[in-house]
This record gives structure tokens, sequence and C-alpha cells, in this order.
């Protein structure tokens, strides 16, 4: 083929669409600037920036930290964000104002305003500054636990850091160590550990994961199946502690396998600088298994939580209708199809059903304007272990000794 003339012609896009997930992440922590305790829904690190700021200093301001992983690495098309420390550009912020109170509804208490103000149901709370203090999990615990006296939902948090969690003189990593310090054992916690490298800019590990989590649900039509282990991290190239960047953290899988038993989400490197999240569980499970299977993958405890809030988000309106025979029927004929499409996507096994039981309905608590439905199901529990067993035989042998 010859060529002559002038041509043109079109390439690859260079702009990448966000991705759209009904996954609704709320990161807490500090700004530059912006209001104090509000929520405000953001759809781009330019919108953040016009709210909320951002420091010259790369780290120095949570918000703006998680802000850049969500819009410009992961794509993200929106999230929720609440600064507890306006103008507050170091990680040293005040536990206290990080706490807040509950009454004024200032701190993590804030999260109580994010249905009322943007309605919209928190999926994971991400708090971008954390401090080894049992009050600051308290407080995040209570602000995923019937949000506005309803909605439930998970954190993510940070183990924090110390140099002893890497074996002396090396940054091979002490997997001992770093369970020494996950605290906590709640099934709404996912741990994380320890901080990534993802361009110049060092990232507490649980807001990348949490930003991860987003994009696979996405990818399963918005049903929270998948959990946070084995998930692509692109973006990242490096392991690290936070004091100490004097070079990468080396982790074997047989370790990070370790953490993920513990019920921390670390990484691994997959070779030639690919890393992938490690760890499927709650911050429940610890090497000797977990009090309530539920609480083993966080797969089976968010879609749990989802099925619970999406009941109370499409019923509000049937409160004060009548108390009828059509209202039992309906709701008994929606859940249950709610199940079976969840079944047909692979998020759960068996048979599942809704059921209104005369255990829990009886004429006293109808004619007190009371009805109980039950959903009982199996979640899909997550492919943790495959195995290939390979025997070896000399009967192929026999061939060659055929005439």
């Amino acid at each position: 083929m010859s060529y002559y003339g002038v041509d043109s012609e079109l390439l690859s896009s260079q702009a990448l669409t966000p991705v759209s997930t009904e996954t609704v992440l709320v990161f807490v922590g500090n700004s530059a600037s912006g209001t104090a305790n509000e929520p405000e829904l953001i759809s781009s690190y330019s919108d953040f920036k016009s709210k909320f700021g951002a420091s010259t200093t790369l780290g120095s301001d949570g918000l703006a930290t998680a802000a850049r992983v969500a819009f410009e690495r992961c794509h993200i098309k929106q999230a929720v964000f609440i600064s507890v420390g306006v103008g507050a550009v170091s990680t040293d912020v005040d536990m206290s104002d990080m706490i807040g109170d509950a009454t004024e509804q200032t701190g993590l208490y804030a999260i109580q305003k994010v249905y009322p103000k943007l309605g919209l149901v928190p999926s994971l709370i991400v708090p971008t500054i954390f401090a080894d203090e049992s009050d600051v999990r308290e407080a995040v615990e209570a602000n995923c636990t019937k949000i506005n006296g309803h909605w439930d939902c998970m954190y993510l948090y940070q183990v924090v850091e110390n140099v002893d969690e890497v074996i002396e003189g090396t940054h091979i990593v002490n997997a001992v160590n770093v369970r020494s310090r996950k605290r906590g054992s709640s099934e709404r916690g996912i741990p994380c550990w320890p901080h990534v490298k993802l361009g110049n800019e060092y990232i507490a590990a649980n807001i990348y994961v949490a930003c991860l989590m987003a994009l696979a649900d996405a990818d399963f039509n918005n049903i929270p199946i998948r959990t946070q282990g084995n998930l692509s991290a692109a973006a990242m190239s490096g392991m690290y502690l936070l004091d100490d960047q004097t070079a990468p953290l080396v982790m074997p899988e047989e370790t990070a396998t370790q953490l993920a038993d513990s019920g921390i989400t670390t990484f691994i490197n997959v070779g030639a600088g690919r890393y992938y999240t490690w760890g499927d569980g709650t911050a429940a499970l610890s090497p000797t298994g977990v009090d309530d299977e539920r609480s083993r993958f966080t797969s089976t405890i968010r879609v749990l939580l989802m099925l619970g809030n999406r009941f109370q988000q499409i019923w509000r309106n049937a409160i004060d209708a009548p108390l009828d025979l059509s209202l039992r029927n309906a709701i008994l004929a929606e859940e249950q199809g709610y199940l079976d499409y969840l079944k047909s996507q692979g998020a759960l096994l068996g048979y599942p059903k809704c059921e209104f039981r005369s255990d829990d309905n009886t004429v006293e608590t109808i004619q007190s304007g009371k009805f109980y439905f039950t959903n009982i199901l199996t979640v899909t529990a997550p492919a943790r272990y495959i195995d290939l067993k390979i025997v070896f035989t000399s009967e192929g042998y026999s061939v060659l000794l055929a005439a």
C-alpha cells in the first residue's frame, strides 16, 4: 500500500471513564480548608480541591490523599468526604476531633449526617488518620452500626505500624509483630497493613483497599460478593513502613497468608513488580478461626448488611399503610424475587427463601402493627484455596513394550 497526502486515524482514548459504583465510600480525616464535620459528595479531585483545598505537602492532609487515590488512581465516580480537622495539614490530628461528639454529630459521628443530607447509605467507612487507641475504634464501630437508627456498613482501618514489624537489619516482614498490633476483633472491621507507594506518595493501605473494593463491586453488578483479596493493585510499586521509606518491604506469600489468616489485609508481589491485595477476612478472624461462621469472610457480612439496608429502603413507605394480606404477600414476593436474583448472580447458593413465620407473627404482634419476615440463605464463599493433586504412574511405559 502506498501513502500520499494527508490522513488521520483514531487511537485508543487516554481519558478513562470514571467507574460508577453504588458502593458509598465515606472518607473521614483532615483537610486544608472547607467546612468541618459536614459530609460532601465529591465527584473529582478538582471538585475536592474546590471544597476542601489541598496541602502542597503530599500525605499531610488525609482527605486530599484519599481523593487522589479515589479519583486519579482508581477513577471512581464519586465518594463522600468529611473533614474533622480543617486547617490541620498534619497527620498529627487531635484524636478527640477525630472521635467527635455523638450529640453534636462531629468527628466520626458526622457520618450520621450522610443519609439525611445526601440521601446515601454508607457502605464502607474509611478513616484516613488512625491511632492505636480503643476509643477511636469504638467511635468507628458506633458509626457503622444502625446509622440514623437503620443502616449498617463496614469500615477499613490501618494497623498502626512500628519498625519492630521488620526483622532487624532487613526489610523482611515479621508477621508475628504485625499480628500483635492488629487490635480489634469486630466482624465489621477490615484491618489493613502496611503503607503502599503510589507514584511518589506513600498511602495507608486501608484507603487503597477501600477503593479497590468499590471497583470490584462494580464488576459484580454492585453486589458485594467479591472479597477484598486478590485484587489487582496495578497502581502501586511497593510496600513500605511510613516511618522507614529507605527500602520496600519484602513479604513472602507465606507471610502474607499468615497475616490474612489473622484477618489482616495486605499485599503480595506476584512477580515483575505486580502487586495484588491479599486477605479476605474480617477483623473477627484469627488463626484459630471465628466464633460465628458469618464473620469469616467480608463478602458474607457485606451481603447480609446489604440485604438489611435494602429491605428498609424499599419498604419504608409501607409504614402506616394497611397491614393486610396484600402487603404481606407483596413483601414476600419482592424479597423472594431478589433472593432468586442474587442466586442467579452467584451470590447465594442452595435454596434461599423469605418466610413469614407463625412463631414470629401472632395475633398479638399483628394487632400491635408488627410484621416479621425472615430471610434464610447461604452466601457463596470465596474460592480461598484451589489445589491440584498430581500422581506419577509408570503405567505409561507399557506403550514402549507393545508389539
